[in-house]
Formats: structure tokens, sequence, C-alpha cells
């Protein structure tokens, strides 16, 4: 049923069950049985690499969530990531930080729900991510933000679209034999201060049931 459907994608409920129980010949009590999953929680992360510059790394993240932030099943995340590497012979060191937030609400802020037919409930998002690359050719800070609407059709069929989209990129003691080494001009402009803003939009289609 639809509502079976749209309480199980609230995500606010471990598992949701419909018991029917017979009135007489032509009619059912059904009643629904929601069993609450936990509200919040947090994972830890711990990640070694090595590059092919020699350069060990450890990466450490934490990531915390709330599905219910206002009791209306809005859900928060936010992630803190780092990444730091280092040589064992040598003094080359390259640190990165990164902060990212984003908030979901079960409707579409400013648009009616009704215009998407869909048993699956429509997402409004809100995101907003800070990074910090520090390495020796250079230190860059990018800080990127979206406000997006999601929502999917037929189970199968998702979109995104994203009518606002904000990227900001600021780079500092960028050496210039790094950057006249870069060959792919896309490649040579993330090394460039910009700043963008425009919409933007997915779909992808999947053949799972």
């Amino acid at each position: 049923s639809d509502t079976y459907q749209r309480l199980s994608n609230l995500n606010l409920f471990s598992s949701v069950n419909i018991q029917m129980d017979p009135v007489d010949s032509n009619t059912v009590d059904c009643t629904m049985k929601l069993t609450a999953s936990e509200l919040q929680g947090y994972k830890l992360g711990l990640e070694s690499s090595i590059n092919s510059t020699g350069l060990f790394g450890i990466s450490p993240s934490i990531s915390y969530y709330h599905k219910n932030l206002f009791h209306g099943a809005e859900l928060l995340s936010v992630n803190l990531m780092g990444d730091f590497q280092f040589g064992w012979n040598n003094n080359k060191r390259a640190n990165e930080f990164g902060i990212s937030t984003s908030l979901s609400t079960p409707n579409f802020l400013l648009l009616p729900d009704r215009i998407f037919k869909s048993t699956n409930i429509p997402r409004t998002e809100f995101a907003i991510s800070y990074n910090f690359q520090e390495r020796p050719e250079y230190r860059r800070n990018i800080i990127s933000g979206s406000y997006s609407y999601v929502w999917n059709s037929r189970d199968r069929f998702f979109f995104k679209v994203s009518p606002l989209q904000v990227n900001i990129v600021k780079l500092y003691n960028l050496k210039p034999d790094f950057y006249e080494s870069l060959k792919d001009p896309f490649l040579k402009n993330s090394y460039k201060d910009h700043f963008d803003m425009g919409l933007g939009t997915s779909f992808y289609y999947t053949t799972d049931a």
C-alpha cells in the first residue's frame, strides 16, 4: 500500500508491518505495527595507504547522523575526515582536512509535492562542505554548497535537481613548475582561484527491484 511504502521511506523505523484482522466477509481491519530505529548514531573509520611518491598516509574519519532532527523525519548528517601523509626518510608532508554537512527534509520546500506522483517521499537537501589541502606544491581551500530536490519514480528512476550550486576554490603558494607540468586543461583549471554558481541535475536508472 502507499501508506506502507511512505512509512518505510521515512527511515525512522527498522520495520513496518501490516496486521490484517477480518471483521466480516467483506471487511478487514489493518493495523500498522512500527518498530522504531535508532534516531542518532555515529561511525568511526581509519585507513592507511601508500602513494606512488612513497608517502605513507593515515586517514581517520568520523560521521554523525540524526534521523529526526526537528521531529519531522529531517535527516542531519555531519562528516569529518583527515588525511595525513608523510615520508619515512624525508621531510615531505601532505595534509588534508574536510568537513561536510547535509540536511534532508521529507518534502519539496517551495514546491507542491503533488507535482511528482510517487509513493516514495520526495526530499529537499541542503549541503555544504569545506576542504583544506596542504601539499609541497600548493595549499588549496575548497568550499561547496547546494540546494537540491531529490525523488524517484517507479522505484527505478532516480532524479536530483539542484537549482543552486556554489563552488569556491582559493589557492596559496602554488609552485609554478607544478602548474606548468599539468597537461589536462580541466585539471589545470582546478588549480586556479575561481567562484562558480549555477544549477545542475542528475539522473540514473537501476535494474534492482
